[in-house]
């Protein structure tokens, strides 16, 4: 596949795509923009998480403390923690 000569494949700046994640973005934006930063967007990233905790923590109080702890580091950006 061609890289697309456009304004953003000249530029020199680092680009940022936020996405819901999907496969086909991401190998779209990895084979067009190789450089450029890929960030799954903050509804698709705590829906995994709800996801997950559903499926891994049994009692409700538990999961809802881990959950809203896990969500406010998201929005702090702490997501390595």
């Amino acid at each position: 596949m061609e890289k697309p000569l456009d304004y953003y494949s000249q530029n020199k700046q680092r680009i940022v795509f936020i996405s819901d994640g999907a496969l086909w973005i991401k190998n779209w934006i990895a084979d067009a923009y190789p450089d450029a930063i890929s960030v799954l967007d903050y509804y698709h990233a705590s829906e995994h998480l709800h996801d997950y905790a559903k499926a891994t923590i049994k009692d409700d109080a538990q999961r809802k403390q881990w959950l809203d702890k896990r969500l406010e580091l998201l929005l702090n950006g702490e997501v390595q923690k």
